[in-house]
Formats: structure tokens, C-alpha cells, sequence
């Protein structure tokens, strides 16, 4: 009877360290990735090697060919109007 007190006792605790190993490193990648993810106010060079090929956005609008006008009512009935711009790629 004592060796089997034993053997739950020693397998609950591998179950809680491996449970706090797992928690701990996921909270360690969450925390990387907001640091990551999230600089505000940071300015980062347009030719940056973090932006991976994704462009600045310009101030010129869109081509006419990915211009969509749209319109819709919203919930309480008024009419909203405007334009979809679809991205080229």
C-alpha cells in the first residue's frame, strides 16, 4: 500500500512541475511576443528588414479597379456610404 502512495505522490508532482514548466514557458513566449509585436510610438526604417515586403501605405488612393463603392444600413436604420479598397495582391 505504501508503494503505491508513493508512485501518485511522485507522479502528481512530475504533473505539477511539468504543468508549471509548460505555463511558465508559454507565459515567457506571450511576453517575447508582445514585445515583439507591440512598439508603440518606435519608428522603424521603411526598408526595415522586420516589415518582411510589406509597403507603407501612400496618400494616394487606390487604382479604380479595386475600388468597390458600398453602402449599408446600420443597426438603428442609418444609411452608411463609402468605398471597399481591395488590395491589389
Amino acid at each position: 500500500m505504501k508503494t503505491r502512495h508513493v508512485v501518485a505522490t511522485a507522479t502528481s508532482a512530475v504533473a505539477v512541475a511539468v504543468g508549471a514548466t509548460l505555463g511558465s514557458g508559454a507565459l515567457l513566449l506571450g511576453y517575447r511576443f508582445m514585445q515583439e509585436l507591440t512598439k508603440p510610438g518606435e519608428v522603424i526604417a521603411e526598408d526595415a528588414p522586420v516589415w518582411g515586403g510589406w509597403h507603407f501605405p501612400t496618400n494616394e488612393p487606390p487604382p479604380d479597379e479595386v475600388r468597390r463603392p458600398l453602402s449599408f444600413r446600420s443597426a438603428d436604420g442609418t444609411l452608411l456610404q463609402g468605398e471597399f479598397w481591395a488590395q491589389p495582391h
